[in-house]
C-alpha cells in the first residue's frame, strides 16, 4: 500500500514488524472510522454521536489520537495523522456526496452542505457496482503497467510460518470487517424500510402499530438519521390529542437533529396553535421561525409555514 512505512532502518519496538503486516487492516479500520464511531456511541444514548463522528471536529481531533498510538509502536507521528486524515476526509466527502443533509462544522453551525448536481448512489448493490468497478479498473491499470495487482513490500520469496500465518489472519481480518460493514449497512438499510413502514401507519391512524414498529427502528444499528423515531412518535402523540406528550418528543427529535425541517416545522405550527395566550405564544413559536427562515429559507414548506404563523400571531390577531 502506499501510506504503508518503509521497512525499519533503525531500532524499532517489538510491534512495528507486525504493525506493518496489518498495515491494510489498519487502513480499513480508518477508512470506516466515523460509522465505527457512530454506531459505538450509539450505545451511549448520544443522539448527536453520528453528526460528532462525521464533523471536521472529529476529522481533526482523530487522527491526533492515531498518530499518537501508532508513535507508540514505531511509526513516525506525521504518517499516522496524515493517513487517518485522508482516510477520514475522504470518507466524510463521500457521504456528502450521497447525501444531503450531512453537518460537517457540526457543532458551530447545523446547517446541511450538499454538492448539488454531484452524487453518488445510496444503495449497497449501486455502492458495489461503483466501487468495486473503480477498484477492478485500478488492478486492470496496475496489471497493463506491469506491477502486480496485490503486493506486500518486504516479503520474502519463501515467507516463514511465522509470516504465513500473519498472512491468513490479515485476510480473515480484512474479510471480517468488510462483511461486518457490509451486514451493518444491510441492516441500516432494512431499519430505514421499517421506519418507512411506521410513517405510513401514523399517517394512516395505525398509531398503536406504528409505535410498536418503531421501537424495532430503535434496536442497533438504528437509522442513520437522528430523531426521526422521536419525531414520529410525536406526530402519533399529536393525532391521539396529546399535545404534551407530542411536544416533548418533538422537542426530543429536534435535539437530536436540528437539521430535520419537518420537526422545526410541527414544533412551530404546535406553539403556533397552542392554547396559551398571544404573548406566550409568540414568544415559543420565535426560535423555531427564525430557523426556517435562516436555515430552511430555500424550501417551500418553511417559507409556507411561516407565512401562516405569521398571519396567525401577528399584532393583530386575537388571542385565544
Amino acid at each position: 500500500m502506499v501510506s504503508r512505512p518503509k521497512e525499519p532502518e533503525r531500532p524499532v519496538p517489538p510491534s512495528y514488524p507486525a504493525l506493518l503486516e496489518f498495515w491494510a487492516l489498519l487502513a480499513v479500520l480508518l477508512a470506516y472510522a466515523p460509522d465505527v464511531c457512530g454506531q459505538a456511541l450509539q450505545f451511549t444514548g448520544w443522539g448527536t454521536a453520528s453528526l460528532f463522528c462525521h464533523s471536521l471536529l472529529f476529522a481533526a481531533a482523530f487522527p491526533i489520537l492515531v498518530g499518537l498510538g501508532l508513535r507508540v509502536a514505531g511509526i513516525p507521528w506525521r504518517r499516522g495523522f496524515l493517513v487517518a486524515l485522508f482516510s477520514i476526509v475522504v470518507h466524510d466527502a463521500l457521504d456528502i456526496a450521497q447525501a444531503t443533509d450531512k453537518v460537517p462544522f457540526w457543532p458551530f453551525s447545523d446547517r446541511p452542505v450538499s454538492l448539488g448536481a454531484f452524487s453518488i448512489p445510496s444503495g449497497m448493490l449501486e455502492e458495489i457496482l461503483l466501487f468495486g468497478g473503480g477498484f477492478l479498473i485500478f488492478l486492470l491499470i496496475r496489471r497493463l503497467m506491469g506491477t502486480p495487482a496485490f503486493s506486500v513490500r518486504g516479503l520474502k520469496t519463501d515467507p516463514s510460518p511465522y509470516a504465513r500465518r500473519n498472512a491468513v489472519i490479515n485476510r480473515i481480518l480484512l474479510a471480517a470487517v468488510v462483511l461486518f460493514a457490509a451486514a451493518t449497512h444491510s441492516l441500516r438499510d432494512h431499519r430505514e424500510r421499517q421506519l418507512d413502514s411506521a410513517r405510513a401507519l401514523i399517517e394512516g391512524g395505525w398509531y398503536a402499530d406504528g409505535r410498536k414498529l418503531l421501537e424495532a427502528c430503535d434496536r442497533w444499528p438504528s437509522t442513520a438519521k437522528p430523531g426521526r423515531t422521536d419525531y414520529l412518535r410525536g406526530v402519533a402523540s399529536l393525532g391521539e390529542g396529546e399535545r404534551d406528550k407530542a411536544e416533548e418528543y418533538f422537542l426530543k427529535s429536534f435535539r437530536a437533529d436540528s437539521t430535520y425541517l419537518w420537526v422545526v416545522v410541527d414544533l412551530a405550527n404546535l406553539y403556533a396553535d397552542s392554547p396559551n395566550p398571544l404573548p406566550v405564544r409568540m414568544r415559543l413559536v420565535a426560535p423555531y421561525l427564525e430557523t426556517l427562515r435562516r436555515d430552511f429559507r430555500t424550501r417551500k414548506e418553511a417559507s409556507d409555514t411561516v407565512e401562516r404563523i405569521e398571519a396567525l400571531i401577528s399584532p393583530g390577531a386575537r388571542s385565544r
